[in-house]
């Protein structure tokens, strides 16, 4: 099965062809990777002054939680490929998960936790790998 990329140039091809369930995965993954790098601050609103003294407001957001959110929404992603024994880990997981407020420290504790349970359950069962194909050549 194949879903068109609304993002435009996220595709393998120039020609912006249709990207594989495997395909929006490994981007998710790497989104988590990406959020989870930078450094984690805002969630707050902040002021500035024009130069003829226009007072502007605007929400810095939460770096923290768009980490969360895409973390999350690797887990909806990959919620059909669980095993039982990775159901019980994520649900256990969750749980804490929602026990706690926007920002923090533990719930980011327990979304990198997640996350490291979603990329071994991805690495077990060797997800996204290429499938084998025999060449018939014939003479």
């Amino acid at each position: 099965m194949r879903y068109s990329n609304p993002e435009g140039g996220r595709t393998r091809s120039k020609y912006n062809e249709a990207l594989t369930e495997d395909e929006i995965i490994m981007n998710q993954i790497q989104r988590c990777i990406q959020k989870g790098s930078v450094e984690w601050s805002g969630g707050y609103w902040k002021e500035s002054r024009s130069a003829d003294g226009v007072v502007d407001r605007y929400y810095v957001p939460s770096t923290t939680e768009v980490f969360c959110n895409s973390v999350l929404m690797l887990k909806i992603l990959l919620r059909s490929h669980f095993k039982e024994e990775i159901k019980e880990e994520v649900s256990k997981i969750e749980k804490s998960l929602n026990n706690f407020e926007e920002g923090n420290k533990e719930k980011i504790k327990e979304s990198i936790k997640l996350l490291e349970v979603l990329l071994k359950h991805q690495k077990m069962d060797n997800f996204g790998a290429e499938e084998e194909t025999e060449e018939v050549i014939e003479a």
